[in-house]
């Protein structure tokens, strides 16, 4: 739920909530300026399975990469990252480099997904931050995603 007043500065919710239970340790992960790890459980009736390709029931990669954002946002959140600005909003991070690596596919039956980002970088300017993160997604104990340099942005929403 959004604070008042803030009604963008909020976690998804409906067809695009994509977590269920988040974890955070500010100081933590391997750089030492925070560590996010998140899960969901796979509902093999979600709605993006009989919408991929035709005869191709898996989520679709880029809502992988969006769970990973959604981690980020929570931590944003928990760390009050965008508290100054007057009215925040997420957004992605205009002209970023980002790497992904992916080495096999969520799939109707798998039960269960896991992620975690290592923040690397918290940038905060006048009207904006960005947090920068090295991330991966797992399935059962299989790391199907890495990517490194997946991140968010924080500025007021115009």
């Amino acid at each position: 739920v959004a604070p008042p007043g803030r009604p963008h500065y909020r976690l998804a919710e409906g067809q695009l909530d994509l977590l269920e239970r988040v974890g955070i340790v500010a100081d933590g992960g391997h750089h030492g300026q925070g560590y996010v790890y998140a899960e969901a459980i796979v509902d093999s009736k979600a709605w993006f399975f009989k919408n991929h390709f035709y005869q191709d029931p898996v989520m679709p990669g880029s809502l992988g990469v969006q769970a990973i954002q959604q981690a980020l946002q929570a931590y944003a959140i928990h760390e009050g990252l965008g508290a100054g600005l007057h009215n925040p909003i997420f957004t992605q991070i205009p002209e970023h480099q980002v790497s992904w690596k992916y080495r096999g596919q969520i799939q109707p039956g798998d039960g269960a997904l896991a992620l975690e980002a290592h923040v690397r970088e918290v940038r905060e300017r006048p009207g904006e931050v960005t947090l920068v993160s090295d991330a991966s997604l797992w399935k059962a104990d299989r790391r199907i995603y890495e990517v490194h340099g997946v991140g968010i942005g924080i500025r007021e929403k115009v």
